[in-house]
């Protein structure tokens, strides 16, 4: 025997600790969690306009439904009267 394996015979060098499956295993799950990640924002970029508007418009008019809504109006009511209103405002 040498004198690595009779120090410690558990031990393995960190050469050789990428080798095992469990490692490339948890470097193929990362690599393919961050392509997913990558394919996702390139799936929904051209919708971020569109969110960051009603975003915006949803913030902007949140203040009037709650008016609406403290004035004791059904809140389905209250909130078709909001949606008519920004539909109008936009045009």
């Amino acid at each position: 025997m040498n004198a690595k394996s009779e120090t410690n015979p558990g031990t393995v060098s960190v050469s050789d600790d990428w080798r095992f499956r469990s490692h490339v295993r948890t470097l193929v799950l990362m690599a393919a969690t961050v392509l997913g990640i990558y394919l996702c924002y390139l799936m929904a970029l051209p919708f971020l306009p569109a969110i960051t508007w009603a975003l915006a418009l949803a913030v902007l008019f949140s203040p009037f439904q709650r008016r609406l809504e403290a004035r004791r109006i059904h809140p389905g009511l209250a909130a078709a009267v909001s949606v008519s209103c920004r539909a109008s405002w936009e045009d």
